[in-house]
This record gives structure tokens, sequence and C-alpha cells, in this order.
């Protein structure tokens, strides 16, 4: 699944997540694709997925997925919940959240993490809210440093340098400093 608001990544978390399945935005683009791992060509969408986004207990919007793939989630005070369904029952439930506070700063190994998380790169389950951003590096986030070189066909070192840093700024917000 791709998400856009620049082009966002979602990865699952476990069920006991304090962030499970949340990112930070006004309107999320998810785009539900095919596996890599099975090249179809370039049509990757996946659709006629149903689905239904509930807001403060009511649902907001239903509908289903076209060839692209894509489902516009609308935030609405401050939260939404996706819910995918088949057979008029949900099977996969995504929780969206607003992050009205600042990231912390980019040149610090949790600045770097909490990017590479909202942009959907998976960092594990460490940290205080079992999301991967624990302020250590270590393998999973080299993964994700290197996942996000390739996707962004940025010098693949697995090196937070400038183009890396810019990226990661430019496609969540925030400068180097912030």
């Amino acid at each position: 699944m791709i998400l856009d608001d620049a082009i966002s990544f979602l990865s699952r978390l476990v069920r006991d997540s304090q962030a499970h399945n949340t990112l930070n935005s006004r309107t999320i683009k998810v785009f539900f694709h095919k596996s890599p791992s099975r090249p179809e060509g370039d049509s990757r969408g996946i659709e006629h997925l149903d689905y239904e986004i509930v807001a403060g207990g009511t649902t907001i919007q239903s509908g289903t997925t076209t060839a692209d793939g894509k489902i516009e989630v609308p935030i609405t005070g401050g939260q939404a919940e996706l819910r995918l369904k088949f057979g008029g029952n949900p099977v996969a439930t995504y929780q969206f959240s607003l992050r009205d506070d600042a990231f912390e700063a980019a040149t610090t190994v949790i600045g770097v993490q909490r990017r590479l998380r909202t942009l959907g790169y998976h960092l594990g389950h460490e940290g205080d809210n079992k999301d991967g951003v624990d302020g250590k590096l270590g393998q999973k986030t080299d993964k994700a440093i290197l996942d996000c070189q390739i996707d962004q066909q940025i010098e693949i070192d697995g090196v937070i340098g400038n183009d890396t840093l810019s990226h990661l700024n430019k496609a969540v917000g925030g400068s180097a400093q912030t």
C-alpha cells in the first residue's frame, strides 16, 4: 500500500503498539498495490476493494477502489479509521491520526527514525510506542535508510547524507535543524 501526501508508505505494527498504523496529515491518499514480488506490469493498483472511513463513530465515506487502488482518507476531528471490507465485514483496519507537535531534530537518530517511520519504513517494534522509533541505530534502521535511498534513487550508501536528509525533510516537512 502506498500513501500519497508526498508519497508515503505504511507499515504494519504489532497490535498493542500505541502508534498502530498512524500517520500525520489532513487528507491521505492511500494506494493499495500488488506485491512487488509478483511482477504484473506497470498496473499495480488493486481495484474492487470495498472500504469505509469512520470518524467519531460515524461512517463518513465508503466506496470501492478503482484500477489505481486509491482511497482518499479525510482526517476528521484529528482521527479516522479506514476499514477494508470483504462481504460487508471489515478484514483490515488502519488508524490515522494527526500529529501536531514538531518532529525531533533531523540531525538526531530519533529524528531520522521518526521521518522514516512516517514514510512507512518498517523499523521493528522497539521504542516507547513499539513502532521502532527508539533512538538507536540498528539493522532495521540501517535497512530502512537503504530502502529509502533505493526508493528515491538517492546514492545508496546507508548514510544519512545531505541528499537523504533533504528528501526526508521534504517528504514529511521540517528542516535539518527542526
